[in-house]
């Protein structure tokens, strides 16, 4: 638990994906439309250490971060980064068909722990003995220069590889993921800290609804945030519309079923224990923090009403 005291004097800290795949979420907010509290910004591996250390109390982290502490989270409901279909920025190349990867080298990027994760179950199923995972800075110029055999690709990066001829085989991991499961597949969530919520559930609750309608105000400026985006990452403002369109940010029952089913398969290959649980933060009238819990199991007509903290599904309260 955190000290209440210092706790009680400092604004919350929030995290923000410094990648573009964010933007739709926050673009509204830093300029100006919504709210004010300042953001850190982060690779997906630096937020998920920082949010588990307590150096922040909200923003994305992996599913697979939240899977593997989820005791000590609450997710935020309807926020996700998520696709239904291809991504377009998590790629795994390669200069030779999967099939022929057993036992040999394969670059994974370690900025994003789902990613790696995802790209073990899918090759897992795919050859009699993994590839040796070598976990290092992904990076164009790296490629250029070391020509690895195969590499796991993410973010900005991976979206100005996407029509690169370096491989021969390009494989969209959440299209992958798609065509194995029918699912939709979420890569990162967002969460608050279990403890910052005990101490502080409005300031919780304003996060979350200047999230939303930061969210919800960058839809309706989609090609405003999309030229922004385009400046910053040096990308053609069409491939960042198109990425945008393909991206998903809410956690409605369709997506809850293939994060679920994620969690199953990682359960089974042990990279989690035992049933991960789903547990939204809901705020009170009074302000107390309550913790909404969707079973593993659950019966997708719910999903959305849970997610979205009307659910008449049985709560346990957190108080």
């Amino acid at each position: 638990m955190e000290k209440l005291s210092p706790l009680s004097l400092r604004p919350p800290r929030v995290g923000r994906i410094r990648y573009i795949n964010s933007d739709p979420v926050y673009y509204a907010l830093e300029t100006g439309q919504v709210g004010t509290f300042n953001l850190e910004y982060g690779a997906p591996a630096e937020l998920n250490r920082k949010i588990r250390e307590g150096e922040l109390d909200i923003g994305p982290v992996s599913s697979v971060e939240y899977a593997r502490r989820h005791h000590e989270y609450l997710l935020l409901p309807d926020l996700s980064i998520s696709a239904f279909g291809p991504v377009g920025s998590v790629f795994f190349m390669s200069r030779v068909p999967v099939s022929e990867l057993a036992g040999r080298p394969v670059w994974v990027t370690h900025e994003s722990e789902t990613a790696r994760e995802l790209l073990r179950l899918l090759v897992g199923d795919t050859v009699s003995h993994p590839p040796v995972y070598v976990p290092t800075a992904v990076t164009r110029e790296r490629i250029r220069r070391e020509k690895p055999l195969a590499a796991l690709i993410i973010g900005d990066t991976a979206l100005r590889m996407a029509e690169s001829d370096e491989f021969a085989h390009r494989l969209d991991l959440a299209e992958w993921w798609r065509e194995r499961t029918r699912l939709g597949f979420v890569f990162a969530v967002w969460v608050v800290r279990r403890s910052f919520a005990q101490a502080r559930p409005r300031d919780v609750d304003q996060v979350h609804k200047a999230l939303l309608e930061s969210k919800r105000l960058t839809r309706l400026a989609m090609d405003a945030a999309a030229r922004e985006a385009a400046l910053r990452s040096n990308l053609d403002r069409k491939i960042v519309i198109e990425y945008f369109h393909q991206l998903r940010f809410d956690l409605g029952p369709d997506l809850l079923e293939g994060l679920t089913a994620f969690y199953r398969r990682l359960s089974s290959k042990g990279v989690v224990e035992g049933r991960v649980p789903l547990r939204f933060f809901q705020a009170d009238p009074a302000g107390r923090e309550l913790s909404s819990r969707v079973p593993f199991g659950f019966a997708s007509p719910s999903l959305r009403a849970a997610s979205s903290g009307k659910s008449s599904v049985s709560r346990k309260a957190v108080v």
